[in-house]
């Protein structure tokens, strides 16, 4: 259910057995720290494909993906409409990656002014690192942000000689 405002809309969303507001100003998503964006396959921020191909969205999880093949690849999932982060310190992402034969792999959480962008064209970026890790929870300072960003997760490779793949599995993306 939406409410309209004079200043924006209010709907609700649930996460586990709150009610999560969604306030909307102009465009942009006005979010209260330890909101979550993406929950265990519930999107309190509309998330969309930004690349071409590799993105999975399932009833648990986002899987981001590259293809196993020899070209350079990059694939992204962004949110469809800008986050506001000006009371957000702190970004965090619940996530495992798998590298599998990469050449200068990588994994991010790119904060961002622009939607369909590069792993390089970022305001602030996390790394996942180059090589597989387990499910682990890691933390993003956007504490010097303020106003309106898109929240981008990239996984990516260069061209090798032989197949190679990244993927993550992202479980939960929130802010305090």
């Amino acid at each position: 259910m939406a409410i309209k405002t004079s200043t924006g809309t209010m709907s609700k969303a649930f996460f586990g057995t709150s009610a999560v507001k969604k306030i909307y100003m102009g465009s942009s998503l006005v979010f209260s720290a330890g909101t979550p964006y993406y929950t265990a396959g519930t999107e309190n921020v509309d998330w969309i494909q930004g690349s071409a191909s590799g993105v999975t969205f399932n009833t648990g999880d986002i899987e981001i993906s590259t293809e196993l093949t020899t070209t350079t690849v990059e694939s992204y999932a962004v949110t469809n409409v800008l986050v506001d982060l000006t009371n957000i310190n702190t970004l965090k992402i619940d996530w495992q990656g798998s590298v599998y034969q990469a050449v200068a792999p990588g994994m991010h959480l790119c904060v961002s002014t622009t939607k369909l962008g590069t792993n390089t064209t970022y305001n602030a970026r996390l790394s996942g690192g180059n090589v597989s890790f387990a499910r682990r929870t890691d933390s993003l300072d956007v504490s010097g942000l303020t106003g309106n960003y898109y929240l981008r997760i990239h996984t990516y490779k260069r061209f090798s000689s032989s197949a190679s793949q990244v993927s993550l599995t992202v479980y939960n993306v929130w802010g305090e």
